[in-house]
């Protein structure tokens, strides 16, 4: 199988696309591979991440690679678009729920919880990669520690009052505690997109 990485051909072959991966990221200088076509067709994300052992995989695959800051950066902005989406819609459920429209207003809560788990968890790996200036991190004001336990608490009291159907709390949570941390991670996530080294 030809291998090609960003439409420049290796000097290598193999026969499945496991051989193809070990032969990208030997010759991709620390660049990470975001995507593949086989025979121009788009390969499967399952496939990149478990190979599977067909031999030929493809008679030619071309590797799309980035360098893992860039990928960084993007990913905290992708981020921040999350969280101005998130905003808007914390307002309408809570409308919502001060209408008595409790159903429609459940089903776009369980989207905004959705949209701060992955905002959090975008975090801890952005954070963890070795590509965000530590300088930045450690200058934050509240700290970063202080804004995930922050969230953790405000999320933890939205279930809670969810749970308990006090629809009220739920309503104040979302006009009044996660607006302020949709402003206040909206910043975080700038600051360390911008830190980005």
């Amino acid at each position: 199988m030809k291998i090609t990485i960003d439409n420049q051909e290796l000097d290598a072959s193999a026969q499945t696309l496991g051989e193809a991966l070990v032969a990208a990221q030997k010759a991709s200088e620390g660049r990470m591979v975001i995507r593949a076509e086989a025979d121009g067709n788009e390969v499967p994300m399952q496939d990149l991440v478990n190979p599977p052992d067909t031999s030929p995989y493809a008679s030619e695959i071309n590797f799309h690679t980035v360098e893992p800051s860039h990928l960084v950066h993007e990913t905290l902005y992708s981020a921040v678009d999350i969280i101005r989406g998130i905003k808007p819609k914390q307002k309408e459920v809570s409308d919502l729920l001060l209408a008595g429209n409790v159903e429609p207003a459940k089903e776009q809560l369980m989207t905004l919880l959705s949209g701060w788990l992955d905002v959090n968890k975008t975090v801890q790996i952005c954070t963890s990669s070795g590509h965000i200036n530590k300088d930045a991190v450690a200058s934050l004001d509240p700290s970063l520690d202080e804004m995930v336990l922050k969230l953790a608490t405000d999320l933890n009291e939205l279930r809670d009052a969810l749970t308990s159907s006090d629809f009220t709390a739920v309503s104040d949570l979302l006009a009044y505690e996660m607006m302020d941390q949709a402003d206040q991670w909206s910043g975080l996530l700038t600051s360390l997109a911008d830190s980005v080294r």
